[in-house]
Formats: structure tokens, C-alpha cells, sequence
């Protein structure tokens, strides 16, 4: 896959003197600097995130004008190699914005990401990962940093474990990050929309379309809250549920500062139908409720 969305920096010596992000074919372009001897070192960052400490070294250039420095590519099974698994959870991440049409004003702040980090979690503008390739995992912690953000709403820490209950906040902030990492890469009109691999393994899959009936019910338990989310965005209809927001309204709703902060799944179901016009609200309503939220 090309590497968009990455950065070439240009060296010469231990002098940084110029940098590119490459577009979405991995291609990047700088003016010719004066004669000299150069070195080209690739990175996973650009204004919006970074993979802390992982950088690779491009070819070196006796430049006298300009000149095609030929295709770099990552070495199958190293560390470098696998830190472009985090990449594309990111890229995969702006595609769906762009597809939605979601606006990003509001990412003001570069995310760092840590890995191997000594958890999956996030904290202060910094995303903690301990395995590459735990796509749905890390989506997960991605979408605690965009929460972070994006939205007007409350966050919490403290123990928690997906099928149980526990505070509101916490089940809020943790339901919408793994709702996130679903529209990320799950498809939109999944009936049974879930994770397999390592999202809660021993209560795998997570199937966030049809939450098992042991799941604790209503808005402080995190697995709730994600289907009655995904339930408002998906396109495929189930039950009661015969509404489609998409992402952009789900952003509009919960991102507006001029407006009560969102301190639970109820108070974002508020948010939500001060947006959708007013036909709109039974199915809204029915939607909540069927994931076993009492809304009004």
C-alpha cells in the first residue's frame, strides 16, 4: 500500500534542512536544494499524528538537480514494517471523515502514538499501543483521542470490563471509541456488525449489531452504548431501528461547545435530537431503546 500521509525528511549531515508529506499514492516532492550530499529518512507523521521513534532510512543523493529518488519500501516482518499497521488505522480514519463528509476543525492537536507502549490506553494527547497489528484494538484507543477532540462531552477513567456495569461517563467515552474503531472498519450495512480477533478475547466476537442478552443493560455498560451508536449511523435496518444518521450528524450533535457537555449516553441522545428534525425523533427514540437505553 502507498504510504500517504507520511513525511520525507530531507538530511544533510545531522541537519534536518527540509520536509514533504506524501500524497495518497506515497509520492512527495521538494524544491532542488543548493549541490551537496543528502539523506532521505521516512517517518509516520504529519500534523495530525505520529508514530513516536520509528523512522526508516530512504537513499542518499549526491544532488545537482533535480532527481527521482526511486521507491522505498518497508522491509516485510520488521518493527518499522509493522508501525504501518498503526498508520493505516489512521488513514482508514480520514478516509471514513472524508466519506462522510465530517469536518476537522477541530483537530488542533497533534496525537502521539506510543508503541510498544505498557498498555492500550489513552491519555493526554497520547495514544498507547501494545500490538501493531490489533487493528480493532487500536481503533479503539484511536477513537478515545478523537472523543478527546471532537466532542463536548465528559470523560472518565477507572476499571471497567465491557459486559458488566459501571459509571455512566466511563461507559460513554469507552461505548463511543468502540463504536469509532467499528465504522472504521467494519462494512456500514453489517447485520451482524462485530470484532474477532483481539477486541475483549474472552468475550469475543464483540458483535456490536446483536449485543448478547447477559450483557448488562442501559447506559453504564460501554457495549451498550456502542450498538445503540452504531444502531443511529449503520444502513442496515433491524427491529425498531430505521434511521441513518451518519457520522457527520453524530459530530455535529455531540461537537457543538454552545451546547449542555455530554456527561452520558442519555444526555448524547439529547444532543442528537436537538439536530434531527422532529419526524425524526421516534426513530431516534426507538433506536435508543432497543439498546436498552431509557430515553425519553
Amino acid at each position: 500500500m502507498p504510504a500517504a500521509m507520511a513525511t520525507a525528511h530531507l538530511y544533510q549531515g545531522n541537519r534536518s534542512v527540509a520536509s514533504a508529506i506524501t500524497d495518497k499514492n506515497g509520492q512527495w516532492s521538494l524544491p532542488v536544494p543548493p549541490v551537496g550530499q543528502y539523506q532521505i529518512r521516512y517517518s509516520f507523521e504529519n500534523p495530525r499524528w505520529k508514530i513516536a521513534k520509528y523512522s526508516w532510512e530512504g537513499p542518499q543523493a549526491n544532488i545537482q538537480g533535480g532527481v527521482d529518488l526511486g521507491e522505498t519500501s518497508l522491509i516485510p516482518g520488521s518493527e518499522n514494517a509493522k508501525a504501518a499497521w498503526i498508520h493505516e488505522v489512521y488513514l482508514k480514519s480520514m478516509a471514513l471523515f472524508e466519506q462522510e463528509q465530517v469536518p476537522l476543525d477541530w483537530w488542533q492537536r497533534q496525537i502521539t502514538t506510543i508503541w510498544p507502549g505498557r498498555g492500550d490506553y489513552y491519555t493526554g494527547y497520547t495514544v498507547n499501543l501494545t500490538g501493531a497489528e490489533q487493528w480493532d484494538v487500536n481503533g479503539h484507543e484511536i477513537g478515545h483521542a478523537i472523543y478527546a477532540q471532537a466532542l463536548n462531552a465528559a470523560s472518565t477513567g477507572g476499571y471497567h470490563k465491557i459486559d458488566e456495569c459501571y459509571s455512566a461517563t466511563l461507559a460513554l467515552s469507552e461505548g463511543f471509541a468502540t463504536f469509532f474503531s467499528g465504522a472504521v472498519h467494519l462494512s456500514k450495512n453489517d447485520p451482524d456488525a462485530r470484532f474477532d480477533q483481539f477486541l475483549v478475547p474472552r468475550r469475543a466476537p464483540i458483535r456490536i449489531e446483536n449485543v448478547p442478552d447477559d450483557v448488562c443493560p442501559g447506559a453504564q455498560n460501554e457495549w451498550r452504548v456502542s450498538a445503540a451508536f452504531l444502531e443511529i449511523y449503520d444502513t442496515h435496518s433491524d427491529g425498531q431501528d430505521s434511521i441513518d444518521l451518519g457520522l457527520k450528524t453524530i459530530f455535529e450533535a455531540l461537537g457543538r461547545n454552545d451546547r449542555p457537555t455530554s456527561h452520558n449516553a442519555i444526555d448524547a441522545f439529547e444532543r442528537l435530537k436537538e439536530v434531527v428534525p422532529a419526524e425524526g425523533h421516534a426513530a431516534l427514540k426507538a433506536a435508543f431503546v432497543q439498546n436498552t437505553m431509557e430515553v425519553k
